[in-house]
């Protein structure tokens, strides 16, 4: 009977082309219900707009021949012509369902909630090999790909905003929370303040996508803040600049996501905070970071290395390699998987290696050839052809930049 359950075809169909505050009210619901809360660190996300972008993403997706995905989810098999779906599907939904409701959704979560039961309903109806379902696998990592990829932009121009937002003098406000105090010179400051935390840990916390929500960064620029105000006098200048941080304007205003060279500029003053660059970058004012307009990531990151060596070269054509979209192919191979979300990975590889180790080891100049960092991104890309199946989103970006491997290599050999 489990195999009658299951159809191998969907009914055809034709059809035209929680926001990241982990259930925070809406703003017009909290101007009214808590005019005493200050919520002046937590930027006003459209909701609307992620939801949409979620949606058309889903919506504009193509398989190798040109064909959109969605088409099969444009409705759900109806009682008449498929009487045994809806013994199996106790909670129906397509599409079509979902544009209607688009209008609807408040937050990110709830249209989340909706995509993962139309995927969930086609992988407990459909084979395993049908279309159906292997369009629902491929459908549903691509959804939760997109969501991440648009809370990172949310996340990075918050920091972007408290980054740069200056003083009337122009002096930047942020540039006594860079780093946290030396323990050797302040180690009262560890005795007194209980959370330590600077703008590199929520730079690092950004990259390894450690915060889950818009709130949850807020927070911690919120404790940033509040360390600030019990360490130092009501006079001081870290004490003023921590009201300063506090009421930024830049970091009030509405952020929506935006596909363009910003991303990369975003991502260059995150990694610049998450290695705090060199003495020699920030020696002219103690404490602070300065980027030089539109300065790419590799530049931030490896000012002090010689940017027509072999070795760099190889290591950023694979890094920086982008699809027809314009998306980073390398984004999934930036640090490795989480061994709290997969241990298994762990167990499987026994040499586990991202692209951010291999930056380190470019960074301490332990590569001696070109032939040697060749042979780790072999190995990363291995590790992943190991644990993800073929023909998996992730198993083709491998294929992708394992070509910009070879042609790059070769390159560098002519050099």
């Amino acid at each position: 009977t489990g195999s009658k359950r299951r159809r191998a075809t969907s009914p055809s169909s034709s059809v035209s082309g929680r926001d990241f505050e982990d259930g925070q009210p809406s703003s017009s619901a909290s101007s009214v219900g808590r005019k005493r809360r200050r919520t002046t660190n937590i930027p006003n996300v459209d909701p609307i707009a992620v939801c949409h972008e979620l949606y058309n993403t889903i919506r504009d997706n193509k398989d190798d021949q040109g064909r959109m995905l969605c088409e099969l989810f444009i409705r759900a098999p109806k009682r008449w012509n498929q009487p045994d779906y809806c013994h199996i599907v106790t909670h129906p939904i397509d599409m079509m369902k979902i544009q209607l409701k688009m209008e609807e959704y408040d937050d990110v979560d709830q249209i989340t909630s909706d995509f993962q039961l139309l995927f969930n309903n086609a992988k407990a109806y459909y084979k395993p090999d049908s279309p159906e379902c292997r369009a629902a696998y491929k459908l549903w990592d691509l959804y939760l790909c997109t969501k991440n990829y648009c809370l990172k932009e949310v996340l990075e121009q918050l920091l972007d905003a408290v980054v740069k937002f200056t003083e009337p003098s122009g002096h930047l406000v942020s540039d006594l929370f860079q780093k946290l105090p030396s323990k050797v010179q302040y180690p009262d400051y560890y005795a007194i303040v209980k959370g330590p935390i600077d703008l590199k840990i929520i730079a690092q916390k950004i990259q390894m996508s450690l915060y889950r929500s818009v709130s949850a960064m807020a927070k911690d620029i919120d404790l940033l803040a509040k360390n600030a105000k019990t360490y130092n006098e009501p006079g001081s200048q870290v004490f003023k600049r921590k009201t300063e941080i506090e009421h930024a304007e830049p970091i009030k205003s509405s952020i929506r996501i935006k596909k363009s060279t910003q991303g990369d500029q975003l991502s260059a003053i995150t990694m610049a905070l998450q290695l705090h660059l060199s003495d020699s970058i920030v020696s002219h004012c103690p404490g602070s970071v300065h980027y030089d307009e539109g300065e790419s990531e590799a530049e931030s990151i490896h000012h002090s290395m010689d940017m027509s060596t072999p070795i760099f070269q190889l290591y950023e054509a694979v890094r920086g390699g982008r699809n027809s979209q314009g998306q980073l192919i390398s984004e999934p191979f930036l640090q490795l998987p989480s061994r709290k979300d997969y241990p298994d990975y762990f167990q499987q590889i026994s040499q586990p290696i991202s692209l951010q180790q291999i930056r380190y080891k470019m960074k301490n100049n332990e590569y001696e050839s070109v032939e040697q960092l060749d042979a780790d991104l072999t190995l990363m890309f291995e590790n992943a052809k190991r644990y993800n199946v073929p023909h998996s989103s992730i198993y083709k970006r491998v294929l992708k930049l394992q070509h910009i491997q070879q042609v790059s290599g070769c390159m560098s050999c002519q050099c």
